[in-house]
């Protein structure tokens, strides 16, 4: 739970104990989101295909409502409703999810899931989700998970 040192990462508090919570590196914040027990996903790898909710709870939320808007920078690509039934401890497919996917196109998926009473149970926010990065030339691929580290190896003698 918290860094063993200054230059770990892993921890949800840092070395002194406070909170990681800013940016999209906040560990605090990262695990509240990862651990929430209602949740609304897309579905994807090179395109999208689904849009799926859990209900990771023994309470039936009822009839809910998805909504979604995908956008390429300025413009709205997709955007819809629909929707979907809670009931306890269920994964429920919502609806399928289609748009072309262009290669040179930065896409944002915004997603949001509506109680029956029309208060906000779950969103999630994908940026850029077709498009993984490159993994930088000379930075370590190799983890200690018992660190929570990067290793780097010695230069080979030539």
């Amino acid at each position: 739970w918290i860094d063993f040192s200054p230059q770990s990462f892993y921890g949800v508090y840092d070395y002194w104990g406070q909170p990681k919570v800013e940016g999209i590196g906040g560990g605090l914040r990262a695990l509240e989101e990862s651990n929430a027990p209602v949740g609304i996903f897309m579905e994807y790898k090179d395109a999208p295909v689904a849009l799926h909710a859990v209900n990771d709870t023994l309470a039936d939320l009822g009839a809910c409502t998805a909504e979604w808007t995908v956008t390429d920078g300025a413009r709205e690509v997709a955007k819809g409703e629909a929707p979907v039934r809670l009931r306890p401890d269920s994964h429920v497919r919502i609806a399928g999810l289609a748009f072309p996917v262009n290669a040179s196109s930065a896409y944002r998926v915004s997603l949001l899931l509506r109680g029956p009473d029309g208060r906000e149970l779950a969103r999630n926010l994908y940026r850029d989700p077709f498009h993984h990065p490159e993994h930088p030339e000379g930075h370590p691929k190799r983890m200690d998970h018992e660190m929570g580290m990067r290793l780097w190896w010695a230069p080979e003698e030539r």
